[in-house]
């Protein structure tokens, strides 16, 4: 299901069949969509159709983790998994993971060359 997005954003994935935890992760990511999308982040899981949220059903997705429902993914721009909390999560939480990884922090050198 991600493929279409491979190299090119890395993936927070929302994981529950709660609204409240749902909106609850939303209204905290909504404060850092300047800092998400300087990272190539796209959100799924919040029915949302602006960016960075996906409008894209993803009952496909919970039904293959559905061991990991009131989770947050995190994919990286190779569409591997890299981390996993459990909802809520920190957005900096996230972007400390982020910006660890080699192509982030190559991203990050060529944006201070410039």
């Amino acid at each position: 299901m991600f493929e279409d997005y491979r190299w090119k954003k890395r993936i927070l994935l929302i994981l529950s069949d709660d609204p409240a935890k749902i909106n609850s992760q939303k209204r905290i990511l909504d404060k850092y969509i300047p800092e998400l999308n300087e990272r190539r982040m796209m959100l799924f899981g919040f029915g949302a159709t602006c960016e960075p949220y996906s409008s894209i059903d993803i009952s496909e997705l919970k039904a293959k983790y559905s061991d990991r429902l009131g989770s947050v993914l995190l994919f990286g721009l190779d569409g591997q998994e890299k981390a996993s909390w459990n909802i809520p999560v920190d957005p900096v939480t996230v972007f400390k993971v982020i910006d660890a990884m080699p192509m982030r922090r190559r991203e990050i050198k060529e944006k201070e060359s410039k």
